[in-house]
C-alpha cells in the first residue's frame, strides 16, 4: 500500500534536515582540516586526500552556481564569440548525481545519488566553459527531461534526448562533437584514481554497436581515450563497446561525431569531477580543435 502524502512529506522534511545536518558539518569539518594544513590538496601532505574529500565534501569546493536560463541551451561564455559551435553537450540522464555533493555518507544507497538540482549537468557546464577557455565554441544542453517530458519514462530516456541530438544538428550542422555525458554507477574504488597526490574522477568512452556509425564511433572514442591517456596516465577506463545489453546505440545513429562519456561515479566529488574536465576538455581540444571532424563525411544522414 503507498504511503498517504503527508507521509511522504513528513520523510522528505526529515530527509532534507538530514542532509543539511551532513552538510553544515562536512563544511565545519573542511574549514578546520583546512585551518590545521593538514588535509589540504594545495598543502600536498600525505594525508589520503581521496578519502577527506569524499567524507567532508567541502562546499566551497563546487562549481559557483550560475544564473537560471530560460533557453534549453547554454552557450559556453567564453566561445560564445564563435559563429560555429564545435562541441555540443547534452545530458540524457541529466540527474545523475554524487553521494557526496547531497551531503549523504558513503554508506548511502547509491540510487539516492538522484538529483533535481545538484547533479552532472553541472559538470557538463564545467567542460562547457573549460573548452571555451580552450577557444572551443561549446554549447550546453540543460534540459530536465522528468520535469519538461509529460509522463515521463525513465525506460525511454534516450527517445526523448534523441530530439535534443537531433535539434542540435539542424541547429549546429557543422557541429564535430557530441557528448552525451553521464555518471557511472561502480563503486569508489572503480571511479577514482589519485595521480600526483589528487583525487580525479575516472573518464570511460562508451560506444553503442547497433548503430550504423559504429566504426567511426569507436575510432573517435579511441582518440580521445588516448589523447586523455596521453594528458594523465590512468584517467581513463578505456573504450567500451556494448552491442548485446544495456540500450546499445545511445543515439550515436544520429552521427558519426557521437561519443558517450561516463565521469566518475556516485562516490566522487565536484572537485574529482572538475579536474578531470580539465583533462577532457584538453583531450576534445586535441581531438577536434585542428577544424576537421575527426569520423569523417557523415554516411546515412
Amino acid at each position: 500500500m503507498k504511503p498517504k502524502p503527508e507521509g511522504r512529506l513528513h520523510k522528505m522534511r526529515i530527509r532534507l534536515r538530514k542532509r543539511y545536518v551532513l552538510l553544515a558539518f562536512g563544511a565545519f569539518a573542511s574549514v578546520l582540516a583546512w585551518a590545521s594544513g593538514t588535509a589540504s590538496e594545495e598543502a600536498g601532505g600525505s594525508v589520503d586526500t581521496a578519502a577527506v574529500s569524499y567524507e567532508f565534501a567541502s562546499v566551497a569546493a563546487r562549481p559557483a552556481p550560475e544564473p537560471a536560463s530560460d533557453s534549453r541551451s547554454d552557450r559556453s561564455a567564453d566561445g560564445a564569440a564563435s559563429d560555429k559551435v564545435v562541441v555540443f553537450i547534452y545530458h540524457t540522464h541529466n540527474r545523475e548525481s554524487f553521494l557526496p555533493e547531497l551531503g549523504l555518507g558513503p554508506q548511502a544507497d547509491p540510487a539516492d545519488a538522484y538529483d533535481p538540482d545538484i547533479n552532472i549537468t553541472a559538470v557538463g557546464r564545467t567542460l562547457a566553459n573549460m573548452l571555451g577557455r580552450r577557444g572551443i565554441s561549446a554549447v550546453l544542453s540543460n534540459t530536465d527531461y522528468p520535469s519538461e517530458v509529460e509522463a515521463f519514462e525513465y525506460a525511454k530516456s534516450y527517445a526523448y534526448s534523441a530530439r535534443t541530438v537531433r535539434e542540435a544538428l539542424a541547429a549546429y550542422p557543422d557541429v564535430r562533437l557530441i557528448v552525451d555525458l553521464h555518471r557511472d554507477s561502480l563503486g569508489r574504488e572503480a571511479t577514482t584514481v589519485t595521480i600526483g597526490g589528487l583525487p580525479y574522477a575516472r573518464l570511460c568512452f562508451v560506444v553503442g554497436g547497433r548503430n550504423p556509425h559504429r566504426a567511426k564511433n569507436e575510432a573517435l572514442a579511441h582518440k580521445l581515450h588516448q589523447a586523455a591517456e596521453s594528458r594523465l596516465p590512468g584517467i581513463s577506463r578505456g573504450v567500451l563497446t556494448k552491442s548485446s545489453h544495456g540500450h546499445a546505440e545511445y543515439n550515436q545513429s544520429l552521427s558519426p561525431y557521437s561519443v558517450l562519456v561516463e565521469a566518475g561515479g556516485p562516490y566522487n566529488t565536484f572537485a574529482e569531477l572538475n579536474r578531470s574536465m580539465d583533462v577532457l576538455a584538453d583531450a576534445i581540444a586535441a581531438v577536434v580543435g585542428d577544424g576537421s571532424r575527426p569520423g569523417g563525411p557523415t554516411e546515412g544522414g
